[in-house]
């Protein structure tokens, strides 16, 4: 999944990460389980997390690991790839 969204680095830590995630049209009924790692080089940053998809009102959430890759552009830094599995 590629997504358009610029935002300065200083913004970046656990609770803005988890709010813009569970915000997001595109992760309707996922929220942040479990934030793993974080991995930057300044120019890339990876963040490793857990997050829980609820199916349906009665269903038990699913778990998934989820890799977030964030790439410094001269906009500020955008996330640019999800990678599931």
């Amino acid at each position: 999944v590629e997504i358009n969204t610029e935002f300065n680095k200083s913004d970046i830590d656990v609770e803005f990460f988890a709010a813009m995630i569970e915000s997001s049209g595109i992760f309707r009924n996922v929220e942040i389980y479990e934030i793993k790692n974080e991995e930057n080089d300044g120019t890339i940053s990876r963040i490793y997390y857990y997050h829980a998809i609820i199916m349906g009102e009665s269903s038990a959430p699913i778990i998934m690991p989820v890799t977030a890759t964030l790439r410094n552009t001269p906009n500020g830094w955008k996330i640019s790839a999800f990678d599931d599995g």
